[in-house]
């Protein structure tokens, strides 16, 4: 009955086993879980942020400054930024798989899925609008508005806000879940 080494679970001086201290495999696992959460919603709410980010500035680009910038610069200069924003929204799309790794819901599968084929969406129309402007020799603007070049690129314009607009409805969707599960925590 001695409280030295051998004696029963829970005294000081017990062997610990070979699991470690009560409760560390759940401290762990929690602490890894409280880790994928975080990553998940860094994720969607870059990716979100980004979004409305960048519709702001197209906004900007086009309506607020023609004092400084042309039309056709506009659309360039928009069109670089979109390009490069789309690195950072693959990597917020990683963040929020890698995070949401074992806590998926239904909703979330499809707002990550939503999330995924809005990518995909971003990643196919961006190329071909990038190819349209090559064949409109560097700029959309110089083609006429009735020009299939010109009708083309405005169908892809037109498709591409809506794949933002579909990512930045799974993005919200992802935050809402993880909102809702951490007012019921």
């Amino acid at each position: 009955m001695g409280g030295g080494k051998g004696g029963e679970s829970g005294r000081e001086g017990a062997p610990a086993g070979p699991a470690g201290p009560p409760g560390a495999a759940r401290g762990a696992a929690s602490a890894f879980g409280a880790a994928r959460a975080f990553l998940e919603t860094l994720g969607a709410a870059l990716l979100a942020g980004g979004l409305a980010a960048t519709a702001i500035f197209a906004q900007v680009a086009f309506r607020s400054v023609p004092e400084v910038l042309t039309r056709e610069q506009a659309g360039l200069l928009a069109g670089r930024t979109f390009e490069i924003f789309l690195w950072v929204e693959i990597a917020c799309w990683v963040l929020v798989a890698v995070g949401s790794l074992g806590r998926r819901t239904a909703a979330k599968q499809v707002a990550l899925l939503v999330i995924m084929a809005s990518l995909l969406g971003h990643i196919l129309i961006g190329q071909r609008m990038r190819s349209l402007r090559h064949e409109a020799g560097g700029s959309i603007e110089r083609v006429a508005r009735d020009h299939p070049i010109r009708q083309e690129f405005g169908r892809l314009h037109a498709a591409y806000v809506g794949a933002s607009a579909a990512m930045l409805a799974g993005a919200l969707a992802v935050l809402g879940a993880n909102a809702r599960k951490a007012a019921a925590a």
